[in-house]
Order: C-alpha cells, then sequence, then structure tokens
C-alpha cells in the first residue's frame, strides 16, 4: 500500500530512499549518536503499562504455562496459537530492545498478541467466578478514567518548555492574511495547529554553524528536510540577521523562548512585546514611517 509513495517520493527527491532508510532505519537502529536513548528494559515496562491493568493477567499465564510445562508440549486445538502469541511477542520485544534509540511507538505492534495472552489469563483466573462480571467493569473502567483524568488536567499541570498554547491564543486572534511568524531559541510544535497557521514558521537559527555539529534534533531534521527542498529552505531557514531584517517589515511576528539561551541572538528594540506567556514571548514589527522605509532600486 505505502509502494507507491515511496516511488513518487524517490523519483521527485533524488536520495530520499537512501535517507530514509540508510539514515532512519539502518543507521538509527545500529548507531548510538541518535536521540532517545533508553535502557533494555524500557519496551518490557512499556508495554505492561500500555495494556494496564490487564497485562497482569498475561503475566499470570506465562506462570501458569511454565509451571505446568504446557506451552511447548501440549497437543490441545489452540496451543500453537498461544506459542504464536508468546513468539510474536517476544521477537517484537527482542528486535526493538537492542538499539539505544528507542520510541514508545515502535512497540504497538506487540499489544494484539499481549491482549490474546491477557485474555487467556483472564479466563483462567477467573472463569466461573461470580464476581467475574463485577471486576471485568472495574478493570474496563480504570483506563477509561485515567486517560479522562490526564486529558483534562494535562493543560493545568503542562509546565515544558516548548509548549505556546497561550501565545498561539493571542496569536491567532489578531494575525491577518500574508502575515509571517518568526521564531527563535526553540521550536513551539503547537503553535502552527493552535495559531492555524496557513504557511510555515519562520525558524531562526545559526544554521551554518549547526550544520556542522547539531546532532540529532529538530534542528537536524530541518537541516536535513531542507536538502530536499532548497529553495524553500532559503525562505523558512533564516539566520539571526533576518531579526534586524524583519523586524521593521510589516505583518511580522515574532516568537522567543522566556529564558533565551546563551547562544540565542538578541531580540532588537524594534520588536514590540504583544503578549508574555508561561514559555513564550509574541512581538510584532514596527513598521517605520513611509517617509523612512528605502526606496527600491533596479
Amino acid at each position: 500500500m505505502a509502494l507507491p509513495w515511496f516511488v513518487v517520493i524517490g523519483r521527485q527527491f533524488p536520495g530520499a530512499l537512501a535517507y530514509l532508510f540508510g539514515v532512519q532505519q539502518f543507521s538509527r537502529y545500529l548507531g548510538t549518536g541518535f536521540n532517545n536513548a533508553q535502557p533494555w528494559w524500557f519496551y518490557g515496562v512499556g508495554i505492561a503499562l500500555l495494556l494496564a491493568p490487564w497485562s497482569v493477567f498475561a503475566g499470570l499465564e506465562g506462570w501458569a504455562r511454565l509451571r505446568t510445562r504446557r506451552a511447548m508440549t501440549a497437543r490441545t486445538g489452540k496451543d500453537p496459537w498461544v506459542a504464536l502469541c508468546w513468539i510474536w511477542l517476544a521477537v517484537i520485544l527482542l528486535f526493538f530492545s537492542i538499539p539505544q534509540s528507542k520510541l514508545i511507538g515502535y512497540i504497538f505492534p506487540a499489544l494484539p498478541p499481549l491482549a490474546v495472552l491477557a485474555a487467556l489469563g483472564w479466563h483462567r483466573l477467573m472463569d466461573g467466578r461470580r464476581t467475574a462480571r463485577a471486576w471485568l467493569a472495574a478493570l474496563a473502567l480504570l483506563p477509561v478514567l485515567f486517560s479522562v483524568g490526564l486529558t483534562v488536567a494535562y493543560p493545568h499541570v503542562q509546565r515544558r518548555e516548548g509548549m505556546a498554547r497561550d501565545v498561539a491564543l493571542e496569536l491567532r486572534t489578531r494575525l491577518a492574511p500574508g502575515d509571517v511568524v518568526l521564531v527563535t531559541g526553540d521550536y513551539p510544535f503547537d503553535l502552527p495547529f493552535v495559531a492555524r497557521l496557513r504557511s510555515p514558521l519562520v525558524v531562526v537559527q545559526d544554521w551554518p554553524r549547526l550544520r556542522a555539529k547539531e546532532g540529532d534534533t529538530w534542528r537536524r531534521v530541518l537541516l536535513d528536510a531542507g536538502g530536499f527542498e532548497p529553495a524553500l529552505a532559503a525562505e523558512v531557514l533564516r539566520t539571526p540577521d533576518a531579526l534586524q531584517q524583519e523586524a521593521h517589515v510589516p505583518g511580522r511576528w515574532l516568537l522567543a523562548p522566556n529564558r533565551p539561551g546563551p547562544r540565542d541572538p538578541p531580540i532588537a528594540d524594534a520588536w514590540r512585546l504583544v503578549d508574555r506567556g508561561r514559555a513564550w514571548t509574541l512581538y510584532r514589527s514596527s513598521p517605520l514611517p513611509a517617509s523612512e522605509r528605502p526606496v527600491a532600486t533596479r
């Protein structure tokens, strides 16, 4: 199903397939210089929490089969399928636990066999008990309540640097068609969605320096993407001098972290403060009077 997409990408962007499969698959699997480094037990704990509380019953099923030695020796009709579930689960866990770089989404294919084993464990433990339905309802309700509670509480407890919802809402009410939004210091991942931007953010960084030494970060992702779209990269990946150049251009907005890093470029005085949020500050350009604007020459 995905093959046509890869064919189009490979024809439109030479080198993209080598980047997707060589760098992002092979090199990431074997390399040690990528981010999200986690210990070997990361995925085992991860799937237990993702399927909680039902993962407990999968563990009980495995323990019961080890005790009775039925996993590989019995000849009942369902045992080959149970063995397949354990092999399915073990292979995925082992394969994705080898690399240092680990993302929790990689382990999702291991959840279906774990769910089957959890169902078998539930049947083994609760079959014939009068309270089975009550326990089933209570345990099914736990993850629902946890998810709803986390969804409601998340905006109130979220304090991680990079979230810009507060200033994004302010920007959304002020943004006019054709306006350009610049960002420096970091990247507010939620801003384009919350502010309903129609064009990409202009990211201001010291790109020549970062190109030579930046590791596996969002900046490297933008640099790599810019290699396949040089014309677009020239527009949206700007160097620090853009802060001075755009400060007097009408329809320009700037977001900068409240706590700038030691290498972040200074904000020119021409940028007018509009709103200061929890993590980001929103500025607006100060257009020069018509009499002071430079005259275009040929």
